[in-house]
């Protein structure tokens, strides 16, 4: 015990100076607490990884099949697709070997013949320095996997293989080509400097890094999280659950990784990630299921899902960031739909999208604009017919799994809301702004309405969509094409489940598997939806098999050809039509046995169906919606009329003695607009008018990035 107490001051102060001295000498630039946040930062990086569970058995086939020099015979290493580049499961052996090794629960770990294949492994690839194409691999995804194989092998990996690894990872250069060193594409070139810099311990490199996507947390109106909470990428283009998917589980878990350290973002740039995920990208799902829509070309990928939302909520969450119990409902929400539903309607003013949500149902449209991208086009061989998804596609969900892969047995020319012309061309351009500025919706975020002012070569249409509770309305007008090919505006086109039963004034049928020319029909009804047919036109039905392959709309996807049973139902308007219209109700989550009562109830009015004006009314919400294209006036009852002095979208309820007024400028230009209402009423702006018996309410509009938000106000009935 004595001799103990003499040598143990003697230990400690060896021990500190030895600290010390590796601190100072080891890495002169670097002082003793950078050492401890890049621990942290690479800890919370390789953490996922080392929490997956190891397949031992995969990692003895890899151990047993690697040849002498350090290749797979299975790894295609010709591989030359732009889009799925296979030889890249190269690296993904490689670091699930890493793992093996390391791991604090493995088998393997620390072997040195697991050790000795691991180099031999690496040594193949940095021999051969694979490239693609398509720069995206060589400067994101080989770089990227380089850096996590770097970081978990740590120590281990000798410094003339640490050299050539980090060559390869400079190629994530952030002096780079400006053209893609934007969003979600810098995001993730910034993030390899990050782990760069962890395996290099290199503070500079590590904070210039991190200020990179710092900075592309920011509200813009370029590309990346617009003022709307919808997020641009390759230009003013809607990519919520594509690009703008990995920006949100990237940056959020950048801030997870950097939390409590030297390196951690502000608080500003929390705030802002969270409202994007709140107040954005969860309005787009439906509990599981993404809104396909705002999917960007990547809607031709298969198995896609929301759960990208609940890795950024967690995310979130870990760090116990603002608003987290609204982030915890919202990863309840994915497992389970019914969980806390989102009840509102949001328009997305930056991006030409409406969504509305109520407890058993959700539904959206999309349209474009001259401000607006239709799509990005068939880039690296997907999303190869996905031209129209932007031409007023109106998604409807339920279950949710209405068009979960659907899209190699997809009609791509009759997408559920759209009027397209039936050619078959594919090739047409995708990547150009629309042609028209009236575009947009109006919202209180409870109800909303949306129009489309369609024109698209020789087509064009006057579309609008009303969304109340229990149902939504869609109208068309001015329907118009020199072309001699069939015009056809598509209801539905999802999945077949269970039986489709049509209904007349005297009764109801069940359809057989088949193409139906439906006559003298009142309604349909299929998978607890009924659609109201509230004008006779051509209605067509098929209910049966459709064909297809992935690779029909992808080139790195199978060739096998898949069947299944597809309900599409869609009116024709025929060859060279002229000012023709359509108008059809939608009823989500209703029995069959229901509609006869739904339709006798009468609830649903339509008041203007022309090219000037549009507008429904909702009886039992005393809610009407009203899209005018020119200044004019809608009596909407025999106690009250509205006027308006400019285009505009319009929502005027009553509520007991009250009115409440939603207007919005889809062209996105007026400073204001005024609207006489007949009444007496007070409020900001109003003024009555004793000769008319009129109320004048001036309403100014919002403008630079927030033109062609909604605004409410209200009027007290004198």
């Amino acid at each position: 015990m004595n001799i103990l107490n003499k040598t143990m001051p003697n230990f400690i102060i060896i021990y500190l100076i030895v600290l010390l001295v590796s601190c100072l000498v080891s890495q002169p630039s670097i002082k003793c607490n950078d050492i401890d946040d890049f621990e942290k930062l690479k800890n919370r990086t390789l953490a996922p990884f080392f929490k997956r569970k190891l397949d031992s058995k995969k990692v003895k086939q890899s151990l047993a099949s690697l040849k002498a020099d350090g290749s797979w015979k299975d790894v295609d290493y010709k591989n030359a697709s732009r889009n799925i580049w296979k030889t890249t499961s190269h690296l993904s052996r490689v670091l699930n070997l890493v793992l093996a090794y390391k791991g604090s629960k493995s088998s393997f770990k620390g072997k040195k013949s697991v050790k000795a294949k691991i180099l031999k492994s690496l040594d193949y690839w940095l021999r051969n320095d694979f490239q693609n194409k398509n720069w995206w691999w060589n400067v994101i995804d080989v770089p990227k996997r380089m850096s996590l194989i770097g970081m978990a092998f740590g120590n281990d990996l000798p410094d003339i293989q640490k050299k050539k690894m980090i060559s390869i990872i400079k190629r994530s250069d952030l002096k780079g080509n400006p053209s893609i060193l934007t969003g979600q594409n810098l995001v993730w070139i910034a993030r390899n400097n990050i782990y760069r810099g962890i395996m290099e311990k290199n503070v500079k490199a590590t904070q210039h890094a991190i200020s990179k996507i710092s900075n592309e947390i920011k509200i813009s109106t370029k590309e990346g999280i617009q003022h709307d909470y919808s997020f641009h990428q390759h230009g003013p283009l809607l990519f919520n659950h594509g690009y703008g998917a990995n920006f949100a589980v990237d940056c959020t878990h950048l801030i997870k990784l950097t939390h409590s350290t030297q390196f951690a973002l502000s608080k500003k740039k929390e705030q802002i990630l969270t409202k994007y995920i709140l107040d954005g990208s969860q309005w787009m799902i439906y509990g599981n299921t993404l809104d396909y829509g705002a999917k960007g070309r990547s809607i031709t990928r298969p198995n896609k899902t929301a759960k990208y939302l609940s890795r950024a909520a967690e995310n979130l969450i870990t760090i116990k960031a603002e608003r987290s119990d609204e982030l915890k409902k919202l990863v309840l929400r994915i497992e389970d739909k019914s969980s806390s539903p989102l009840i509102g309607n949001r328009f997305f003013w930056r991006s030409d999208f409406m969504v509305h949500h109520r407890g058993t149902y959700y539904t959206s449209t999309r349209m474009h604009s001259k401000r607006t991208l239709r799509t990005d086009g068939a880039y690296n061989g997907e999303g190869k017919k996905i031209q129209h998804i932007a031409d007023g596609c109106n998604f409807l969900m339920v279950t949710g799994d209405e068009y979960l892969d659907i899209y190699p047995l997809w009609d791509w020319k009759k997408i559920p809301g759209t009027t397209i012309e039936q050619d078959n061309n594919y090739k047409s351009k995708t990547n150009i702004y629309g042609q028209r500025n009236f575009v947009g919706g109006v919202s209180d975020g409870t109800f909303g309405m949306s129009f489309f002012n369609l024109q698209y070569l020789k087509l064009s249409a006057h579309k609008s969509w009303f969304f109340f509770d229990n149902e939504y309305v869609c109208l068309g007008s001015g329907i118009t094409c020199s072309s001699e090919n069939n015009i056809v505006t598509t209801i539905n086109q999802c999945f077949l489940k269970g039986k489709t039963t049509v209904f007349n004034s005297r009764s109801k049928r069940v359809l057989a598997k088949s193409n139906h020319k439906l006559k003298d029909v009142n309604a349909i009804h299929h998978n607890n939806v009924a659609y109201i047919i509230n004008l006779p036109g051509n209605i067509s039905l098929k209910n049966n098999a459709q064909k297809g392959s992935w690779r029909s709309v992808s080139d790195s996807q199978s060739k096998k050809e898949i069947t299944n049973d597809i309900f599409k139902l869609y009116i024709e308007h025929g060859a060279k039509p002229t000012d023709k219209k359509y108008s059809y109700t939608v009823v989500p989550n209703i029995k069959v046995n229901g509609v006869k009562a739904y339709i006798s109830k009468g609830n649903i009015k339509i008041l203007k169906n022309t090219k000037g004006i549009q507008a429904v009314m909702s009886k039992s919400l005393k809610l009407t919606q009203i899209a005018f294209f020119k200044p004019g006036v809608l009596k909407i009852d025999s106690n009250l009329s509205v006027t308006v002095d400019q285009m505009c979208l319009l929502m005027i309820q009553r509520v007991e003695n009250k009115i409440k007024l939603s207007l919005s400028d889809p062209k996105q230009k007026l400073k204001g607009i005024n609207i006489r209402i007949s009444g007496a009423f007070t409020g900001k702006g109003a003024k009555y008018n004793d000769a008319t018996k009129e109320t004048l309410v001036t309403i100014n509009l919002p403008n630079g990035p927030y033109a062609g938000k909604s605004v409410v106000c209200w009027l007290n009935k004198k």
